[in-house]
């Protein structure tokens, strides 16, 4: 059984970028796999305007969708403090699932709730979250390779429409605590 006023410090990876993307989040235990996600999701600096899974124990999580058939067991039916119940435990998080932006979440340290603390608090991350849609782990590495070498040529897209989709103002090194702590608090509204 867990006690209503724990936490978890959570480290959550972006698999297969490099180089890594990362942030460590503090989560009320007692909150669903759901509210993890409204978390997870303002820390990275997605817009969750996609689908997500949750894979716990080899056992799929995701939200009841109204449209589609749901993908596993309901989110909204486990704990953080269930999915992730000791220091050490690992979970999935699937965003996007033609993307396919895959994230390791493990239990760094778990803790109690302290007073005057509004949850979920960001701790700490690195890097900028990649731009949506643009074509997952190999799309991602095709700009940083676009930004790093102005003679590179992507196999898959035409470089300057990359560029220009892109934009100017993308710094794959930054990470804007801030800008993060804010969206995790107050969600983006869904389009």
């Amino acid at each position: 059984m867990t006690d209503n006023s724990e936490t978890r410090v959570l480290r959550v990876s972006l698999n297969d970028v490099e180089p890594e993307i990362w942030r460590v989040i503090e989560v009320a235990g007692l909150g669903t796999l759901g509210d993890l996600h409204g978390a997870l999701v303002g820390a990275m600096g997605w817009e969750d305007s996609h689908l997500h899974s949750f894979k716990v124990d080899e056992i799929w999580y995701s939200p009841v969708y109204e449209t589609l058939e749901t993908v596993g067991d309901d989110e909204e039916d486990v704990t953080i403090s269930e999915a992730l119940p000791k220091k050490g435990s690992t979970i999935s998080w699937m965003y996007d699932w033609g993307d396919s932006w895959d994230h390791t979440i493990t239990v760094e340290d778990t803790g109690t709730m302290q007073l005057g603390v509004t949850y979920p608090v960001l701790h700490d991350g690195a890097r900028a979250c990649p731009p949506e849609d643009c074509g997952g782990s190999w799309g991602y590495m095709d700009i940083l390779a676009m930004l790093d070498d102005p003679d590179y040529e992507p196999q898959v897209v035409d470089r300057d429409e990359m560029m220009e989709w892109l934009g100017t103002d993308f710094d794959p090194d930054a990470f804007h605590a801030k800008r993060a702590e804010l969206h995790m608090r107050n969600p983006r509204p869904k389009e």
